[in-house]
Protein backbone atom coordinates (compact mmCIF):
# COMPACT_ATOMS: atom_id res chain seq x y z
CA UNK A 1 0.00 0.00 0.00
CA UNK A 2 1.06 3.08 -0.68
CA UNK A 3 1.50 6.28 1.60
CA UNK A 4 -0.62 8.25 -0.30
CA UNK A 5 -3.34 5.71 0.31
CA UNK A 6 -2.33 4.74 3.97
CA UNK A 7 -3.23 8.85 3.98
CA UNK A 8 -6.11 8.51 2.73
CA UNK A 9 -7.40 5.45 4.58
CA UNK A 10 -5.71 7.35 8.02
CA UNK A 11 -8.67 9.99 7.00
CA UNK A 12 -11.23 7.69 6.76
CA UNK A 13 -11.14 6.08 10.26
CA UNK A 14 -10.64 7.67 13.66
CA UNK A 15 -6.80 6.66 14.81
CA UNK A 16 -6.61 6.62 18.93
CA UNK A 17 -3.67 6.28 21.33
CA UNK A 18 -3.59 6.08 24.86
CA UNK A 19 -6.94 7.31 25.76
CA UNK A 20 -9.26 4.54 24.16
CA UNK A 21 -12.16 4.45 22.71
CA UNK A 22 -14.78 5.08 25.49
CA UNK A 23 -16.11 2.13 27.06
CA UNK A 24 -16.97 3.76 30.29
CA UNK A 25 -14.87 7.09 31.45
CA UNK A 26 -15.07 5.28 34.99
CA UNK A 27 -15.05 1.83 36.00
CA UNK A 28 -17.36 2.53 39.38
CA UNK A 29 -16.49 0.61 42.76
CA UNK A 30 -14.47 -2.40 42.88
CA UNK A 31 -16.75 -4.55 44.14
CA UNK A 32 -20.04 -3.54 42.06
CA UNK A 33 -20.18 -7.23 40.24
CA UNK A 34 -19.56 -7.61 36.66
CA UNK A 35 -21.96 -8.77 34.08
CA UNK A 36 -20.66 -10.51 31.19
CA UNK A 37 -23.19 -11.73 28.42
CA UNK A 38 -22.85 -14.95 26.97
CA UNK A 39 -21.03 -14.87 23.75
CA UNK A 40 -24.47 -16.17 21.88
CA UNK A 41 -26.53 -13.32 23.08
CA UNK A 42 -24.29 -10.55 21.80
CA UNK A 43 -25.14 -9.34 18.03
CA UNK A 44 -21.37 -8.13 16.84
CA UNK A 45 -21.74 -4.85 17.46
CA UNK A 46 -18.25 -4.01 18.03
CA UNK A 47 -15.00 -6.48 17.40
CA UNK A 48 -11.55 -6.23 18.49
CA UNK A 49 -8.96 -7.52 16.24
CA UNK A 50 -5.30 -7.61 17.11
CA UNK A 51 -2.22 -6.72 14.71
CA UNK A 52 0.84 -8.96 16.41
CA UNK A 53 4.00 -7.57 17.10
CA UNK A 54 6.87 -9.38 18.78
CA UNK A 55 7.99 -13.19 19.06
CA UNK A 56 4.98 -15.61 16.89
CA UNK A 57 6.55 -17.32 14.13
CA UNK A 58 4.19 -16.59 11.18
CA UNK A 59 4.48 -20.16 9.29
CA UNK A 60 1.09 -19.31 7.13
CA UNK A 61 -0.71 -22.66 5.94
CA UNK A 62 -2.21 -24.11 2.66
CA UNK A 63 0.97 -22.79 0.08
CA UNK A 64 1.52 -19.62 1.50
CA UNK A 65 4.88 -21.03 3.02
CA UNK A 66 6.50 -18.46 5.17
CA UNK A 67 4.66 -15.72 4.05
CA UNK A 68 5.57 -12.05 4.57
CA UNK A 69 3.02 -10.44 7.38
CA UNK A 70 1.14 -8.71 5.28
CA UNK A 71 -0.27 -11.07 3.07
CA UNK A 72 -0.74 -13.72 6.09
CA UNK A 73 -2.92 -11.03 7.35
CA UNK A 74 -5.04 -10.41 4.57
CA UNK A 75 -5.94 -13.91 4.22
CA UNK A 76 -6.41 -14.63 7.68
CA UNK A 77 -8.66 -11.70 8.46
CA UNK A 78 -10.31 -11.12 4.75
CA UNK A 79 -13.11 -13.98 5.53
CA UNK A 80 -13.78 -12.95 9.02
CA UNK A 81 -14.35 -9.32 8.25
CA UNK A 82 -16.29 -9.81 4.91
CA UNK A 83 -18.74 -11.82 7.08
CA UNK A 84 -19.37 -9.69 9.90
CA UNK A 85 -22.77 -7.83 10.04
CA UNK A 86 -23.05 -4.33 7.81
CA UNK A 87 -23.04 -2.50 11.36
CA UNK A 88 -20.21 -4.03 12.85
CA UNK A 89 -17.55 -1.48 14.21
CA UNK A 90 -14.21 -3.22 13.81
CA UNK A 91 -11.25 -2.26 16.48
CA UNK A 92 -8.09 -3.31 15.30
CA UNK A 93 -5.00 -2.64 17.65
CA UNK A 94 -1.04 -2.37 16.71
CA UNK A 95 2.19 -1.17 17.64
CA UNK A 96 3.20 2.24 15.99
CA UNK A 97 6.28 0.12 14.23
CA UNK A 98 2.88 -2.44 12.88
CA UNK A 99 0.68 0.79 12.19
CA UNK A 100 0.95 0.24 8.12
CA UNK A 101 -0.66 -2.97 8.77
CA UNK A 102 -3.32 -1.86 10.55
CA UNK A 103 -4.14 0.30 7.87
CA UNK A 104 -4.19 -2.42 5.70
CA UNK A 105 -6.60 -4.33 7.91
CA UNK A 106 -9.04 -1.58 8.19
CA UNK A 107 -9.36 -1.84 4.50
CA UNK A 108 -10.43 -5.13 4.53
CA UNK A 109 -13.68 -3.86 6.89
CA UNK A 110 -15.08 -2.12 4.02
CA UNK A 111 -17.96 0.35 4.68
CA UNK A 112 -18.22 -0.64 8.43
CA UNK A 113 -16.88 1.81 10.85
CA UNK A 114 -13.47 0.99 11.67
CA UNK A 115 -10.54 2.73 14.37
CA UNK A 116 -6.91 2.05 14.50
CA UNK A 117 -5.74 2.32 18.20
CA UNK A 118 -1.74 2.28 18.38
CA UNK A 119 0.04 1.04 21.15
CA UNK A 120 3.05 3.61 21.23
CA UNK A 121 5.26 1.73 24.15
CA UNK A 122 7.95 0.39 21.72
CA UNK A 123 8.49 -2.73 23.58
CA UNK A 124 5.40 -4.46 24.18
CA UNK A 125 4.12 -7.67 22.58
CA UNK A 126 1.15 -7.52 21.03
CA UNK A 127 -0.84 -11.42 21.23
CA UNK A 128 -2.37 -12.51 18.54
CA UNK A 129 -5.14 -14.14 20.14
CA UNK A 130 -7.65 -11.27 20.78
CA UNK A 131 -9.71 -13.35 22.70
CA UNK A 132 -7.30 -13.78 25.29
CA UNK A 133 -6.83 -10.04 25.94
CA UNK A 134 -9.56 -9.87 28.61
CA UNK A 135 -13.17 -9.69 28.47
CA UNK A 136 -15.59 -7.20 28.29
CA UNK A 137 -18.23 -6.24 30.56
CA UNK A 138 -21.29 -4.45 32.52
CA UNK A 139 -20.88 -2.62 35.75
CA UNK A 140 -23.00 0.29 35.69
CA UNK A 141 -20.74 1.59 32.62
CA UNK A 142 -18.87 -0.81 30.04
CA UNK A 143 -15.88 -1.93 30.99
CA UNK A 144 -13.04 -4.59 30.32
CA UNK A 145 -11.24 -7.01 32.37
CA UNK A 146 -8.08 -8.40 31.97
CA UNK A 147 -6.21 -11.54 33.75
CA UNK A 148 -3.76 -10.81 37.08
CA UNK A 149 -0.51 -9.27 36.10
CA UNK A 150 1.41 -11.95 37.35
CA UNK A 151 4.88 -12.14 39.48
CA UNK A 152 8.26 -11.82 37.28
CA UNK A 153 9.69 -15.16 38.79
CA UNK A 154 7.10 -16.34 36.17
CA UNK A 155 8.56 -15.56 33.48
CA UNK A 156 7.24 -15.26 29.99
CA UNK A 157 3.33 -15.89 31.60
CA UNK A 158 3.87 -12.84 33.50
CA UNK A 159 5.56 -10.41 30.89
CA UNK A 160 2.08 -11.72 28.68
CA UNK A 161 -0.35 -10.69 31.46
CA UNK A 162 1.84 -7.49 31.86
CA UNK A 163 1.55 -6.67 28.23
CA UNK A 164 -1.91 -7.34 27.91
CA UNK A 165 -2.85 -4.78 30.55
CA UNK A 166 -1.37 -2.19 28.74
CA UNK A 167 -2.67 -2.83 25.67
CA UNK A 168 -6.38 -3.14 26.87
CA UNK A 169 -5.33 0.36 28.73
CA UNK A 170 -4.37 2.22 24.70
CA UNK A 171 -7.07 0.60 23.51
CA UNK A 172 -10.65 0.93 26.34
CA UNK A 173 -8.66 3.83 28.36
CA UNK A 174 -7.07 3.26 31.68
CA UNK A 175 -9.95 3.90 33.42
CA UNK A 176 -11.73 1.22 31.90
CA UNK A 177 -9.44 -1.72 32.40
CA UNK A 178 -9.56 -3.58 35.44
CA UNK A 179 -7.35 -6.09 36.88
CA UNK A 180 -9.04 -9.53 38.00
CA UNK A 181 -7.76 -10.98 41.23
CA UNK A 182 -7.48 -14.02 39.15
CA UNK A 183 -4.75 -15.01 36.21
CA UNK A 184 -6.80 -16.18 32.95
CA UNK A 185 -7.05 -16.17 29.28
CA UNK A 186 -10.01 -14.91 27.47
CA UNK A 187 -10.94 -18.57 25.78
CA UNK A 188 -10.42 -20.30 29.02
CA UNK A 189 -13.41 -18.39 30.25
CA UNK A 190 -17.12 -18.59 29.22
CA UNK A 191 -20.39 -17.38 30.72
CA UNK A 192 -23.78 -18.46 30.34
CA UNK A 193 -27.24 -17.23 32.08
CA UNK A 194 -30.73 -18.94 32.81
CA UNK A 195 -32.71 -16.50 34.62
CA UNK A 196 -31.20 -14.44 36.77
CA UNK A 197 -28.52 -16.92 37.41
CA UNK A 198 -24.92 -16.67 36.08
CA UNK A 199 -22.31 -19.71 35.33
CA UNK A 200 -18.78 -18.78 34.66
CA UNK A 201 -16.46 -22.02 33.36
CA UNK A 202 -12.97 -21.47 34.01
CA UNK A 203 -10.61 -24.22 32.42
CA UNK A 204 -8.55 -26.23 35.29
CA UNK A 205 -5.12 -24.41 33.95
CA UNK A 206 -6.42 -20.83 34.87
CA UNK A 207 -7.33 -22.12 38.66
CA UNK A 208 -4.16 -23.78 38.85
CA UNK A 209 -2.43 -20.42 36.88
CA UNK A 210 -3.84 -18.38 39.64
CA UNK A 211 -2.80 -20.24 42.81
CA UNK A 212 0.99 -20.09 41.30
CA UNK A 213 0.73 -16.70 40.97
CA UNK A 214 0.04 -16.06 44.41
CA UNK A 215 2.55 -18.12 45.53
CA UNK A 216 5.06 -16.48 44.06
CA UNK A 217 4.21 -13.44 45.87
CA UNK A 218 4.56 -15.80 49.24
CA UNK A 219 0.76 -16.06 49.89
CA UNK A 220 -0.75 -19.07 50.35
CA UNK A 221 -4.35 -19.34 48.34
CA UNK A 222 -6.78 -22.23 48.09
CA UNK A 223 -8.71 -23.20 44.89
CA UNK A 224 -11.33 -22.38 47.18
CA UNK A 225 -10.82 -19.21 47.55
CA UNK A 226 -9.98 -18.77 44.06
CA UNK A 227 -13.23 -19.57 43.34
CA UNK A 228 -15.30 -17.82 45.87
CA UNK A 229 -13.47 -15.08 44.76
CA UNK A 230 -14.27 -15.29 41.08
CA UNK A 231 -17.63 -15.86 41.95
CA UNK A 232 -17.94 -12.51 43.99
CA UNK A 233 -16.48 -10.60 40.95
CA UNK A 234 -19.21 -11.93 38.84
CA UNK A 235 -21.93 -11.27 41.23
CA UNK A 236 -21.97 -14.82 43.21
CA UNK A 237 -22.46 -16.67 40.03
CA UNK A 238 -21.76 -20.21 40.01
CA UNK A 239 -18.57 -20.84 39.11
CA UNK A 240 -17.58 -24.71 37.20
CA UNK A 241 -14.21 -25.68 36.81
CA UNK A 242 -13.76 -27.53 33.70
CA UNK A 243 -11.40 -30.49 33.87
CA UNK A 244 -9.75 -32.25 36.96
CA UNK A 245 -6.22 -31.98 35.96
CA UNK A 246 -3.60 -30.37 33.59
CA UNK A 247 -5.05 -29.30 30.29
CA UNK A 248 -3.65 -30.98 27.65
CA UNK A 249 -1.28 -28.57 25.49
CA UNK A 250 -3.82 -29.78 22.60
CA UNK A 251 -6.20 -28.38 24.18
CA UNK A 252 -5.13 -25.37 25.93
CA UNK A 253 -8.55 -23.67 26.09
CA UNK A 254 -12.24 -24.34 26.97
CA UNK A 255 -13.24 -22.95 23.45
CA UNK A 256 -11.56 -26.11 21.92
CA UNK A 257 -13.47 -28.67 23.64
CA UNK A 258 -17.15 -27.06 23.67
CA UNK A 259 -19.38 -24.04 21.99
CA UNK A 260 -22.05 -23.15 24.43
CA UNK A 261 -25.31 -22.23 22.72
CA UNK A 262 -28.51 -20.48 23.13
CA UNK A 263 -31.01 -22.52 25.34
CA UNK A 264 -28.83 -24.85 27.24
CA UNK A 265 -27.02 -26.35 24.08
CA UNK A 266 -23.18 -27.22 24.33
CA UNK A 267 -21.50 -28.52 21.12
CA UNK A 268 -18.93 -30.76 22.32
CA UNK A 269 -15.81 -31.83 20.41
CA UNK A 270 -15.56 -35.80 19.92
CA UNK A 271 -12.74 -37.80 19.24
CA UNK A 272 -13.71 -40.87 16.97
CA UNK A 273 -10.32 -42.61 17.42
CA UNK A 274 -8.33 -43.90 20.61
CA UNK A 275 -4.75 -42.38 19.27
CA UNK A 276 -5.20 -39.77 22.01
CA UNK A 277 -5.52 -40.73 25.58
CA UNK A 278 -5.20 -38.03 27.57
CA UNK A 279 -7.66 -35.91 25.07
CA UNK A 280 -10.05 -38.48 24.53
CA UNK A 281 -10.45 -38.50 28.50
CA UNK A 282 -10.45 -35.13 29.20
CA UNK A 283 -13.21 -34.51 26.03
CA UNK A 284 -15.09 -36.71 28.04
CA UNK A 285 -14.83 -35.66 31.46
CA UNK A 286 -15.65 -31.90 29.95
CA UNK A 287 -18.52 -33.03 28.23
CA UNK A 288 -19.60 -35.15 31.20
CA UNK A 289 -19.68 -31.86 33.81
CA UNK A 290 -21.93 -29.77 31.04
CA UNK A 291 -24.00 -32.90 31.03
CA UNK A 292 -24.61 -33.48 34.72
CA UNK A 293 -25.53 -29.29 34.67
CA UNK A 294 -28.30 -29.87 32.52
CA UNK A 295 -26.84 -29.06 29.09
CA UNK A 296 -28.05 -30.45 25.65
CA UNK A 297 -24.86 -32.57 24.35
CA UNK A 298 -24.75 -32.51 20.87
CA UNK A 299 -21.57 -34.15 19.53
CA UNK A 300 -19.16 -32.72 16.47
CA UNK A 301 -16.74 -35.77 15.92
CA UNK A 302 -12.93 -34.61 15.06
CA UNK A 303 -10.25 -37.09 14.19
CA UNK A 304 -7.18 -37.04 16.52
CA UNK A 305 -5.21 -35.11 13.93
CA UNK A 306 -8.02 -32.41 13.82
CA UNK A 307 -7.00 -32.00 17.56
CA UNK A 308 -2.93 -31.86 17.26
CA UNK A 309 -3.46 -29.45 13.62
CA UNK A 310 -5.57 -27.11 15.95
CA UNK A 311 -8.71 -27.73 13.84
CA UNK A 312 -11.49 -27.31 16.05
CA UNK A 313 -14.76 -26.59 14.37
CA UNK A 314 -16.28 -25.07 17.53
CA UNK A 315 -13.99 -22.49 18.17
CA UNK A 316 -16.65 -20.54 16.39
CA UNK A 317 -18.41 -17.29 16.79
CA UNK A 318 -22.20 -17.39 17.65
CA UNK A 319 -24.24 -13.98 17.47
CA UNK A 320 -27.90 -12.94 16.84
CA UNK A 321 -28.18 -10.55 14.27
CA UNK A 322 -29.25 -6.94 15.27
CA UNK A 323 -31.26 -6.23 12.18
CA UNK A 324 -32.79 -9.63 10.99
CA UNK A 325 -32.95 -11.06 14.80
CA UNK A 326 -32.03 -14.35 13.27
CA UNK A 327 -29.02 -16.63 15.03
CA UNK A 328 -25.61 -17.22 13.38
CA UNK A 329 -22.51 -18.54 13.41
CA UNK A 330 -19.09 -17.98 12.28
CA UNK A 331 -17.14 -21.01 12.36
CA UNK A 332 -13.87 -22.17 10.63
CA UNK A 333 -13.45 -24.68 7.91
CA UNK A 334 -9.66 -26.37 6.99
CA UNK A 335 -7.69 -28.05 4.82
CA UNK A 336 -9.50 -30.86 2.80
CA UNK A 337 -13.13 -29.11 3.68
CA UNK A 338 -13.76 -27.30 0.78
CA UNK A 339 -13.58 -28.26 -3.16
CA UNK A 340 -10.27 -27.32 -3.97
CA UNK A 341 -12.84 -25.93 -7.50
CA UNK A 342 -14.82 -24.02 -5.57
CA UNK A 343 -14.92 -20.48 -6.47
CA UNK A 344 -16.82 -19.37 -3.59
CA UNK A 345 -17.64 -20.98 0.03
CA UNK A 346 -21.11 -22.90 0.07
CA UNK A 347 -22.81 -25.58 1.39
CA UNK A 348 -22.52 -27.81 -1.75
CA UNK A 349 -18.81 -26.96 -1.68
CA UNK A 350 -18.04 -28.00 1.82
CA UNK A 351 -16.72 -31.57 2.37
CA UNK A 352 -16.55 -33.64 5.99
CA UNK A 353 -16.04 -32.27 8.83
CA UNK A 354 -16.57 -28.49 7.49
CA UNK A 355 -20.18 -29.73 5.61
CA UNK A 356 -21.29 -31.84 9.17
CA UNK A 357 -20.29 -28.69 11.24
CA UNK A 358 -22.69 -26.84 8.94
CA UNK A 359 -25.33 -29.13 8.62
CA UNK A 360 -25.44 -29.50 12.65
CA UNK A 361 -25.42 -25.44 13.27
CA UNK A 362 -28.74 -25.18 11.20
CA UNK A 363 -30.33 -27.78 12.50
CA UNK A 364 -29.67 -26.17 15.76
CA UNK A 365 -30.96 -22.68 14.47
CA UNK A 366 -27.53 -20.52 13.38
CA UNK A 367 -27.01 -19.65 9.94
CA UNK A 368 -23.77 -20.54 9.23
CA UNK A 369 -20.90 -18.52 7.54
CA UNK A 370 -17.96 -21.02 6.74
CA UNK A 371 -14.46 -19.25 7.71
CA UNK A 372 -11.90 -20.25 5.90
CA UNK A 373 -9.16 -20.93 8.45
CA UNK A 374 -5.06 -20.41 8.27
CA UNK A 375 -4.19 -19.79 11.53
CA UNK A 376 -4.45 -23.18 12.82
CA UNK A 377 -0.53 -23.80 12.40
CA UNK A 378 -0.38 -21.09 15.23
CA UNK A 379 -2.61 -22.80 17.27
CA UNK A 380 -5.87 -21.15 16.85
CA UNK A 381 -8.78 -20.76 14.95
CA UNK A 382 -11.80 -18.25 14.43
CA UNK A 383 -12.57 -17.91 17.82
CA UNK A 384 -9.51 -17.17 18.52
CA UNK A 385 -8.81 -14.04 16.46
CA UNK A 386 -11.92 -12.13 17.16
CA UNK A 387 -13.02 -10.27 20.81
CA UNK A 388 -16.92 -9.33 20.93
CA UNK A 389 -16.77 -6.82 22.19
CA UNK A 390 -20.57 -6.34 22.18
Amino acid sequence: MSRRELLALGSACLLRTRRGYGLGERRGPADHPHVVQPEFRRTLESVLICIPAGKMDYLADDGLGRAPLSRFLRVVFQDVLEALPSYTTVHVVARSDCRDLGYATLKLAGDRAAQLHVVTAPMVEIDFWAQDLGKSFSSGQMGFLVGKTMDPSLGRPSQMSADRKLVAEFVFGQDAVVEATFAFEGGNLAFDSRGERTTVFVGYNDVARTVAAYTARNRDVTKKRVLDDISRIFGKADVIVIGNEKQSPFLQHIDQSFLLLDGGVAVATRLTDGELATEVRQLRRHADQLRELGYDIVFLDHESTDVTQTRFSINAVPYVDKNAGERRILYPIFPGELSETAPVVTREALRNKGARAFDLYRELGYEPSPIRDVTHRLGGNTHCIVNVLS
